[in-house]
């Protein structure tokens, strides 16, 4: 297990229950590196999810470009694949949570690590090493996050409110967009 997947993981804007149960048990599975290699059948028992939830939601997230099916195969018979979960340097690999009453997230659980309080805020080195897979993933999440955006903006009229979910909604790809092209070192 390894607390970088994990909390890398918890980071994700993905918004359907099985497809982040599905990445949560992966991230489980994961080397600090971010390989992850759980059968389907072993993902199914810890999720309590049915197979063929379990292989769409494995399917949604390389779709969505959150993991990459890295094309090799593992276990007795070769037919596990081996997926590459994009963790960053951002996360540490050891910590502790602690209860924090002040915001960002008032009662929430955040990582003590260092003079970093928290995660996810866009506070990342914006000019990380990454290498040349990393840029792929993290370029193909921004475009996912700016067509998002788009989508959203494009079913409300000039003078339609957004509904609440929907809010949250935009407000969560517009946070990931600016953090990813931070990292990335997109001129805004």
């Amino acid at each position: 297990m390894s607390l970088r997947a994990l909390l890398w993981a918890f980071d994700q804007p993905v918004y359907s229950a099985s497809k982040k149960l599905v990445l949560l048990a992966l991230s489980n599975f994961s080397s600090d590196k971010g390989l992850s290699f759980p059968g389907v059948e072993t993902i199914v028992q810890i999720t309590g999810q049915n197979d063929k939830t379990v292989r769409k939601a494995l399917s949604g997230l390389v779709d969505d470009a959150i993991i990459v099916d890295t094309g090799q195969r593992t276990g007795p018979n070769g037919m596990v694949k081996v997926y590459q979960l994009p963790v960053s340097e951002r996360y540490p690999k050891t910590g502790s949570l602690i209860r924090v009453e002040d915001p960002p997230n008032a009662g929430s659980m955040i990582p003590k690590f260092g003079s970093d309080l928290y995660i996810g805020t866009g506070n990342s080195n914006k000019n990380s090493n990454f290498s040349g897979s990393d840029k792929v993933i993290k370029s193909k999440e921004l475009e996912r996050c700016t067509e998002e955006i788009r989508l959203i903006q494009s079913s409300y009229g000039d003078h339609q409110a957004l509904d609440e979910l929907d809010r949250i909604k935009l407000n969560r790809f517009r946070d990931r967009k600016k953090q990813l092209e931070q990292e990335l070192g997109v001129l805004v």
